[in-house]
């Protein structure tokens, strides 16, 4: 079985149970790139020209084609060597639009990672079963889709499949958290803290946790590195909903239901639901900017990198110009 790794810095192909070849054999950048853009619209061939115009769409029709029938070979000779037939794994046809043959053998992470998360990410709530498979997913998840690779369509699918990752995480969050698994809700919590820092609703909900558990020097360190987080970032203090839970950490106040004195009426209750909605929506524009600061920061990388001479390396591959 083939075995094809496109998440995180390492792009390889290895054939299982090849012991001389362990560590996989490397793709060159533009192979695993059109790999990769064939894995994840396996479910349809594409069409030759849509191909080589989102590859190389800058360059006129006939050098896009000839660089994407090169990059075509390249793949091919990795993953269909001679021992291997042809059409097993690339499926090419009579018109000339290719596609991933997914009835294949192949194990592909990326498949395998989103074919696992959507079903579980589903309405309802999450059963063992989903949250079994969920945590596979997760494992799967080494690192965003072809890390270094700027292609307008890899980017839009690297920020699609993070997203699916961290809606995993959260998911497996609730789930160890509703079955009184504190610690592994806190690492996985602790996992989405760790690619999206700015995400306050996390941070409220870990000191919630350590408060659970009984950690109430960690709850309250856990708001004061929000609070830090979210000072030096975006310039703003904690939504009230978060001070209030760290302050009733620090009284000793129990959290949850318990604490609310009395009954709502159906105004104060939809004011409640009002407020949700738009602390919800806050925390979601929070979440943009920091994404909108991080493609900023890749930006002003690559305007500081090659200069337009160098902009096109030698195997076709496209890095943004100054």
């Amino acid at each position: 079985m083939l075995e094809i790794r496109l998440l995180g810095p390492c792009r390889s192909v290895a054939w299982e149970g090849d012991a001389t070849n362990a560590e996989g054999l490397r793709l060159q950048p533009v192979a695993a790139s059109l790999l990769a853009y064939l894995v994840l619209r396996r479910e349809r061939p594409q069409p030759r020209d849509v191909v080589a115009a989102a590859f190389w769409g800058d360059l006129p029709a006939a050098e896009a084609r000839r660089r994407l029938n090169t990059a075509l070979w390249r793949l091919r000779r990795v993953i269909e060597p001679p021992h291997v037939p042809r059409g097993t794994y690339l499926l090419v046809e009579p018109s000339g639009a290719m596609a991933f043959n997914r009835h294949s053998d192949a194990a592909v992470d990326v498949a395998l990672f989103e074919s696992a998360v959507t079903p579980a990410l589903g309405p309802g709530r999450v059963s063992a079963a989903d949250a079994e498979r969920l945590a596979g997913a997760v494992g799967l998840y080494v690192g965003d889709l072809l890390e270094g690779a700027y292609d307008d369509w890899v980017v839009l699918e690297r920020e699609r499949l993070r997203e699916l990752h961290l809606s995993a995480l959260a998911r497996l969050a609730s789930w160890h958290r509703s079955a009184g698994d504190l610690d592994t809700a806190l690492r996985f919590g602790q996992a989405i803290l760790d690619r999206e820092p700015l995400r306050e609703d996390v941070h409220r909900m870990m000191i919630e946790m350590h408060a659970e558990a009984g950690r109430r020097a960690q709850a309250l360190r856990q708001y004061k590195i929000c609070r830090e987080i979210l000072a030096r970032e975006l310039g703003v203090d904690p939504l009230p909903e978060t001070a209030a839970a760290a302050a009733r950490v620090a009284t000793g106040t129990p959290l949850g239901p318990g604490s609310v004195q009395g009954h709502a009426g159906p105004a104060q209750d939809y004011a409640t639901r009002l407020l949700d909605q738009l602390v919800r929506a806050e925390n979601e524009l929070r979440c943009l900017a920091d994404r909108l600061k991080r493609a900023a920061d890749e930006l002003r990388s690559l305007a500081t990198g090659p200069s337009p001479a160098r902009a096109r390396s030698r195997d076709g591959v496209v890095t943004p110009r100054r």
